[in-house]
């Protein structure tokens, strides 16, 4: 069995994300989904908001969690979900 220390393991943030979101900190080996998602911002306004949603397992207490990262444009949220993918990938490559 190989096992990787905590400081060793990658994490997500988002530097691009609106508000304090920017310190959400998401530990990549808990991941169990990532999607992107637009949402109105109310019945009465089709103006969209830009998501992130990441649904993730933690290790600690195995109850399963949902992370809604907003970002202020399409392409802002587009950019930081192709970096995401871009980590978690090479993550992968080099486990």
């Amino acid at each position: 069995t190989i096992t990787m220390s905590a400081i060793a393991k990658p994490h997500l943030f988002f530097a691009g994300a609106t508000g304090t979101q920017v310190d959400t900190v998401i530990p990549v080996d808990w991941i169990y989904t990532m999607d992107k998602v637009n949402v109105a911002t109310s019945a009465t306004d089709s103006t969209l908001k830009y998501y992130i949603y990441i649904v993730f397992v933690p290790a600690v207490n195995g109850s399963v969690r949902t992370e809604k990262i907003l970002f202020d444009t399409l392409a802002h949220r587009d950019a930081s979900f192709t970096n995401a993918k871009t980590l978690i990938a090479a993550s992968v490559a080099n486990s």
